[in-house]
Parts: C-alpha cells; structure tokens; sequence
C-alpha cells in the first residue's frame, strides 16, 4: 500500500465516515487502544507528536504526582515518584550535560523538594505520607531544601 492512498473513508471533514488518516481512540478489554495510522514520529513537527502523547497518557490516567516548578524542561532530565504504603520514592536522573537546579512539588503533600542535579548523576530520596525525607541517596552529597506550600 502507498503511503499517499487512503486505506478507507473519504477523508472529507464531516461526512460521517472518519478520514483513513485520523487517530483511532476505541475500548479493548479494562483499556483504551489509540492508533495512528500515520508514522506521526517521523514528522517535522514536533508539537503534533507531542499532543498525540499528551493525549494518550491523559486518556491512560498517567500522571506523574509531580509539579516542576524548575528544571523540568531540560533535555535529559527524568524525575519520577513512586507510592508505597507508608511514603513515596523521588527518582531523579540526568543525561543533560550540566548540572541542573531542579525544584518540584508534590501534587499530594504539598512539599516542595529543591536541590542540584549533577550532569551524568542521580538523586534519589524516600519521604513519608506527609512529605518529610525519611532517606536521601549519597547523602553526603546531596542536599536536598524542603518546604511546605
């Protein structure tokens, strides 16, 4: 099949028959199934890609438990938090090439967490269920602000 050939549909905008190029958003099983017939990753646009993800990590109920309030937009920086029992694990790691001043805020506790991630390097911590460190990894190397909002 040709890539410029429509699989199906017409492709006119509301004719009632979805257009062959037009993201598929339909229940299988206890999910969703999202599909794009289209290789959206190999476009030129970047902000395309960006909203179809978008898009179907909200329609996954994905969300991070994390507000960045600093650091959160360079390139290479991962931050995650994990929810156990009693607390939750903070995981921070750095593939930029500089050191990073990274601020976030817990969606559920309120604390917000500051501290420097080195380039190459990982910071991570454990906090009980009211946000208050219980661990730190390497700490003497780390040094981590927090505060309540």
């Amino acid at each position: 099949m040709n890539k410029e050939v429509l699989a199906s549909g017409d492709g006119q905008a509301g004719s009632g028959t979805p257009a062959a190029d037009a993201v598929t958003d339909i229940p299988l099983g206890a999910g969703r199934l999202i599909w794009s017939p289209l290789p959206v990753e190999l476009n030129e646009r970047i902000d395309t890609t960006a909203e179809l993800y978008r898009y179907a990590a909200e329609a996954a109920g994905c969300a991070s438990g994390l507000t960045w309030l600093q650091g959160g937009d360079n390139p290479g920086i991962y931050g995650r938090r994990l929810r156990f029992f009693e607390g939750f694990l903070y995981i921070f790691v750095s593939e930029y090439a500089w050191n990073a001043q990274i601020e976030v805020q817990d969606d559920d506790t309120g604390a917000v967490y500051a501290f420097e991630l080195e380039q190459e390097r990982s910071v991570l911590f454990a906090a009980d269920a009211e946000g208050r460190i219980q661990a730190v990894y390497r700490p003497h190397e780390v040094q981590i602000q927090v505060k309540k909002s």
